[in-house]
């Protein structure tokens, strides 16, 4: 079933998304009973932390260049809703 919703949770800086499983879980499904519509949770790391991706990326790794990586990650495709945490909210 495709998803109606999408929320993007962004990590702090040395935080990781899989922090943020369970409670998403519980989220989604308390979310899409009141919706009616399935949401996906897309559970951010910024570079360099928690099961990102860029590991070993060369810096810098500033605000701006972690703000680039979501602008790539998210592909024009903007979420629903944006939950951030610490550096993930700025």
């Amino acid at each position: 079933m495709p998803y109606f919703y999408t929320v993007l949770r962004m990590s702090y800086l040395a935080g990781s998304g899989r922090n943020w499983r369970s409670f998403s879980r519980q989220l989604g499904k308390e979310l899409e009973k009141s919706s009616s519509h399935p949401w996906r949770f897309l559970l951010v790391d910024q570079r360099n932390h928690g099961q990102s991706t860029f590991r070993g990326h060369e810096g810098p790794h500033t605000i701006d260049v972690c703000a680039q990586d979501i602008v790539k990650l998210l592909d024009g495709r903007a979420p629903d809703v944006l939950v951030g945490h610490s550096l993930g909210g700025k």
